[in-house]
């Protein structure tokens, strides 16, 4: 099969592509820019796009040919299989014997320089006398050590909270994209409310998180957790500080002990507190305050805390705002405030689907271990807006109400969008709208 091009404006007729794989999923949002990429991809959809570009392709007449496809029947050729794998072999021992120069030379780094022991294991290669006993997948991460790759074993993600709504909207998502050799097991108080899930490929531990014993059973063999477990909205104080703060970080250590790689600790916006009258960032410190504060936003901050001070536990935290979609009744229940709030008076938002996009990209993000994420569209909606999705009058008299803190709540997003590729698939409520995806 010959290719050649002669013509910048002729009948485009054969085209090789190279299906987007591990060169995407080995991005870092410390290693993009020197490879020219903006932003970290999303592989997936990545993937997805690229399907959709070669079928445009085909069905104009062009014959596509996969590169990888191309290398494959290349190699099976025994001269061209000799000719590619020996420079490439030579090159592999020349870069090992650079890095064992380089270790080398690392034991007598200079003070005030990094050595290998201050770098995070996301971003060390794994040596046989530092690493776990247990290897584990990490997505675009496999681990060599001399010659011999190293077994790649099954990465096995807990998710707590998983009858609320958006543990129940994120599990299916979470399994519908799983790898070969991840699997999910889910925790639930109640076995029967465990069968959807095992239905769908999910392990099913049960017990109370709350309880020590629990906590053990459900963690044998974990590699990572979505801790999405809250407890707010008309409960007793008591039980949202047992619930999100002190279950929490029982959960967080328990992690630690059993040798949990990561941990992604769901919070939510309220933990800012008051406005800084602008967008609130990951930095901005909490503030006690405004009409949204209470036993939920500061049970939730405090086990941020506590969480983040755990050493050696990879813990990443999202928050949340206003979280609707998919039958969700919150964006009904509103209105049982919305008559206390100025027509103007807005609400950040979160479809369950961008919700679901945020927490995977935290799960499998390497190298952002300590990090906090605002998990958020990109149009907050108004009072006013919040009646007419409801498809109900504007109360008489809501027009001389005032706001007095027209910033709380709102949360920017742009570190999740510059750093792990975040676009939100619905970007406001009316897009779900019209996407009949309320």
């Amino acid at each position: 099969m010959g290719f050649h091009v002669d013509s910048e404006a002729g009948r485009l007729r054969r085209v090789i592509l190279h299906r987007p794989d591990l060169e995407l999923k080995r991005l870092t949002p410390s290693n993009k820019d020197a490879l020219l990429f903006d932003d970290v991809l999303w592989v997936r959809r990545a993937r997805a796009e690229h399907d959709g570009f070669a079928d445009v392709l085909r069905d104009r007449g062009v014959a596509v040919h996969l590169f990888g496809d191309l290398l494959t029947e290349t190699l099976e050729i025994p001269a061209a299989r000799s000719l590619a794998v020996r420079p490439t072999s030579e090159g592999v021992r020349r870069a090992r014997a650079r890095r064992r120069k380089s270790a080398s030379s690392a034991r007598f780094t200079s003070p005030g320089c990094v050595r290998p022991a201050d770098l995070s294991r996301d971003s060390r290669s794994p040596d046989p006398e530092v690493s776990p006993p247990r290897t584990r997948i990490r997505r675009g991460w496999s681990s060599t050590t001399g010659d011999t790759m190293r077994e790649e074993h099954i990465m096995l993600t807990l998710v707590t909270g998983t009858t609320g709504q958006v543990g129940r909207r994120f599990v299916p998502r979470l399994l519908a994209q799983l790898q070969l050799g991840e699997q999910v097991r889910v925790l639930v108080r109640d076995a029967a409310r465990g069968e959807r899930f095992a239905e769908l490929g999910a392990q099913v531990a049960v017990g109370d998180m709350r309880e020590e014993e629990t906590l053990g059973k459900a963690l044998a063999g974990v590699d990572a957790v979505v801790n999405v477990a809250a407890s707010f909205r008309g409960v007793p104080d008591e039980e949202a500080w047992a619930v999100n703060r002190d279950a929490a970080v029982a959960l967080g250590r328990a992690a630690q002990a059993s040798g949990v790689e990561r941990f992604v600790q769901v919070s939510t916006n309220n933990v800012y507190g008051v406005g800084r009258g602008r967008p609130l960032t990951e930095e901005d410190e909490s503030r006690p305050g405004g009409q949204m504060w209470g036993a939920y936003p500061e049970s939730k901050a405090e086990a941020e805390r506590e969480l983040l001070a755990l050493k050696g536990l990879d813990v990443r935290i999202g928050r949340l705002p206003f979280v609707y979609g998919e039958g969700d009744p919150h964006l009904a229940d509103v209105l049982h405030w919305a008559d206390r709030w100025a027509p103007h008076q807005r609400l950040q938002m979160a479809h369950h689907a961008d919700v679901a996009q945020g927490l995977m990209r935290l799960l499998y993000a390497p190298g952002i271990a300590g990090r906090i994420y605002n998990i958020a569209d990109d149009a907050p909606v108004t009072t006013v807006e919040l009646y007419q999705l409801n498809g109900v009058e504007v109360p008489a008299g809501l027009q001389e109400l005032t706001d007095p803190d027209p910033w709380y709540g709102i949360t920017s997003n742009q570190r999740i969008r510059r750093e792990l590729g975040f676009r939100p698939i619905y970007p406001s409520v009316w897009t779900a709208r019209d996407a009949g995806a309320l």
